[in-house]
């Protein structure tokens, strides 16, 4: 009988993890790419950042195509849960990291 409990209170943590890891990452409301390779977002929490995709596709072999393919940069869109910003199959920013090292705007 004890292990029973233990395994169900091992799953009720799994679960409790798995809600609040859903709920700490940061959803994106808006994406409006910039000038110089620099995309302005803003989350669901009010905060709005700059972030330099340059630093990327200068580090990033994959990120290469936004600077060589035409309109590429232009055409960020969203992924349905709003937690990535996507150009292409192969090029993809995740929303935490947008948030961590996006230069905050006041």
């Amino acid at each position: 009988m004890c292990k029973m409990k233990d395994v169900n209170l091992g799953i009720r943590k799994v679960a409790a993890i798995k809600r609040l890891s859903r709920r700490m990452i940061p959803r994106i409301r808006e994406i409006v790419p910039q000038k110089d390779y620099r995309l302005l977002v803003s989350f669901d929490d009010g905060k709005r950042v700059i972030y330099n995709v340059a630093d990327d596709i200068a580090t990033l072999p994959a990120f290469g195509d936004l600077r060589t393919e035409y309109g590429l940069f232009e055409n960020a869109r969203l992924d349905s849960s709003r937690t990535c910003v996507t150009w292409s199959d192969q090029i993809d920013l995740p929303s935490d990291i947008l948030y961590e090292y996006g230069e905050k705007i006041k």
